[in-house]
């Protein structure tokens, strides 16, 4: 049979806890003592063991057994340094631990994946389709290899869209990022067909670098007086 016994939470590093084991007359055999220490949570791994047996004394005497388990935490943050089994990447620093907030300064506070999860990392943008602009935003503490700390690129997916891109195709698309589509192309001004019928330029899907007019939808007007009850 074993006996599960819980530290007192109050309990101070370096302050001894007491065990009383009362055993039954029907009692045979000794008694082992296995103790664990733990950083925060007994749901975590120990940081430090300790097994000490003991034979248990004849009914009505009393005998003590005296077990030192160290866990040492040099900094007193409450983690045990990762050298020593714990957790703690820098135990002479109670300011870095797990669950410290991590910022942007040059050290892993909390332990966990170094500044990329910083609070304070600034936003830098990606240069995804390698155009020479950014535009995909990535947040670190520092720039990232081939971004920018500018967003000019509207378009990161495709690299014959930057600032400074000629609007060669009538396309509906803002090929230079400036906030206008298809300058140049006169789209939406009055012509006339070849049918002599009054149209509006639009971009010719058979080939882009042109437009074609199309002719205006005309609408009839119906006079409701002439429809019939």
């Amino acid at each position: 049979m074993s006996t599960l016994v819980l530290g007192r939470q109050e309990a101070q590093p370096g302050e001894p806890l007491r065990v009383a084991v009362l055993l039954a007359d029907t009692w045979r055999g000794d008694v082992l003592f296995h103790v664990d220490a733990f950083e925060q949570t007994c749901d975590t791994a120990p940081v430090a063991s300790q097994v000490l047996p003991a034979v248990p004394t004849d009914k009505g005497q009393v005998a003590q057994a005296r077990l030192d388990l160290t866990a040492e935490d040099l900094d007193q943050d409450g983690f045990v340094s990762a050298a020593q089994g714990g957790t703690d990447c820098d135990d002479a620093n109670a300011n870095i631990h797990p669950g410290a907030v991590e910022r942007c300064n040059g050290v892993d506070d909390n332990c966990v994946d170094g500044e990329r999860d910083a609070v304070d990392a600034p936003t830098w943008y990606a240069d995804t389709d390698l155009d020479g602009h950014g535009g995909t935003p990535v947040r670190a503490c520092v720039a990232p290899a081939g971004a920018y700390a500018v967003r000019d690129d509207c378009d990161d997916r495709n690299r014959l869209v930057h600032p400074g891109q000629v609007e060669s195709l009538c396309d509906g698309k803002d090929d230079n990022c400036n906030g206008d589509v298809d300058e140049g192309f006169n789209v939406g001004a009055p012509c006339t067909t070849a049918q002599y019928l009054p149209g509006r330029l639009t971009c010719d899907a058979a080939l882009p670098t042109r437009t074609v007019c199309t002719a205006i939808p005309s609408v009839t007007a119906i006079d409701s007086s002439e429809v019939l009850e």
